[in-house]
């Protein structure tokens, strides 16, 4: 990743990646949190985790999706 940016924006890039993997990571425990102050925490799991498994569905089908776009593209 950080051979693909300017040896001059080798800084910004990684700090960007941080800043992305940080949100990634911090916003879903925040989100559980404040579900969990006004639902109990078993229920802000089990939400939480029912959409984390939707997501990844979604992410699937898209995949599955993009997969059979590339393999219709090499065919002709």
């Amino acid at each position: 990743m950080n051979n693909n940016a300017p040896a001059s924006r080798h800084a910004e890039v990684l700090s960007s990646f941080y800043v992305i993997v940080y949100t990634g990571v911090g916003l879903p425990v925040l989100g559980v949190g404040i579900l969990a102050t006004a639902l109990d925490l078993t229920t802000a799991m089990t939400w939480f985790g029912g959409t984390v498994a939707v997501l990844c569905l979604l992410v699937l089908a898209a995949l599955s999706r993009a997969d059979r776009d590339t393999a219709a593209m090499l065919s002709n």
